[in-house]
């Protein structure tokens, strides 16, 4: 993890406690596979949002629709 990730990061944490959230984070290093089972696992936790990085150029390609749609 950069430098500058730890930042942005350090950022949403703080702002997610001033409004009493915690940060959950999971990392699929780039695997689209581990990207699909750490997606899966925060739906079936209904998180209460996400920030999504996608590892492959199409983010809409890997995100489940329920997400999407939920959002536009």
């Amino acid at each position: 993890m950069s430098y500058d990730s730890r930042g942005a990061l350090s950022g949403i944490e703080d702002a997610l406690q001033v409004e009493k959230f915690t940060l959950l984070l999971a990392n699929s290093d780039g695997d689209p596979s581990r990207e699909r089972v750490c997606l899966d696992t925060l739906c079936a936790e209904e998180v209460a949002g996400l920030v999504f990085v996608p590892c492959n150029a199409e983010p809409r390609a890997s995100v489940p629709g329920e997400i999407v749609t939920s959002h536009e």
